[in-house]
């Protein structure tokens, strides 16, 4: 299986409707949550429109730098017109390759720790913020332009990388596999033992 550390200075942007993207963001993430875009995550049951995969082109072909300006106060339709031409595209097959595209990036390490936080605690703050935050903490020399603007899977692996130095646990997959079947196990022996407990209790004194 490979490395997600390792992997992510690997992963190179793909073309979508005859634009190169720049490699996926956190600046990209909160963009697309913010439009409440279907590829933005929690909107399973959202049909995507040619409509919406060209806007989150749009979205994923700028930085943080001209980004915002584009898309507020509201949108620059002169700009985003250049990316409205899904009719001329395979759209299913575009849609798979944005959707790829995205999906690259997302291949990242974990870390919990043994309390059970770590990535999968939950937050009011956006996940994109922490990301950045983490960055712009730990990462001598890194701007707000550019902790924004680096590829999300090198963010989070910096992240991850820190977390572990200030004592939280890093897991792989085969890692994280072998603590559910851990879990598997000892569920399965205290069923074991609550069922031979019950039946010492049924069964009647000589």
């Amino acid at each position: 299986m490979e490395n997600p550390f390792l992997r992510s200075l690997f992963v190179q942007p793909r073309s979508v409707l005859g634009h190169k993207l720049l490699p996926f963001s956190a600046y990209h993430m909160a963009a697309l949550m913010l439009v409440e875009s279907p590829f933005g995550g929690k909107t399973e049951d959202k049909t995507i429109t040619p409509e919406d995969l060209s806007l989150a082109v749009f979205i994923c072909c700028h930085g943080i730098e001209d980004g915002p300006k584009l898309l507020f106060p509201e949108l620059n339709v002169l700009a985003f017109s250049e990316y409205c031409d899904a009719v001329n595209y395979d759209f299913a097959e575009e849609v798979r390759v944005f959707e790829a595209h995205i999906a690259d990036y997302l291949i990242v390490p974990k870390c919990w720790t043994a309390e059970g936080g770590g990535d999968d605690k939950q937050s009011g703050v956006p996940a994109p913020f922490h990301f950045v935050m983490t960055g712009l903490q730990n990462m001598n020399g890194v701007t707000w332009q550019q902790a924004w603007d680096m590829p999300i899977n090198q963010l989070i692996s910096c992240k991850v990388a820190i977390a572990e130095t200030m004592g939280h646990d890093v897991f792989s997959d085969e890692d994280q596999a072998l603590q559910d079947l851990k879990a598997q196990i000892e569920a399965q022996a205290r069923q074991i033992e609550q069922l031979n407990s019950e039946s010492e209790e049924d069964t009647p004194d000589a």
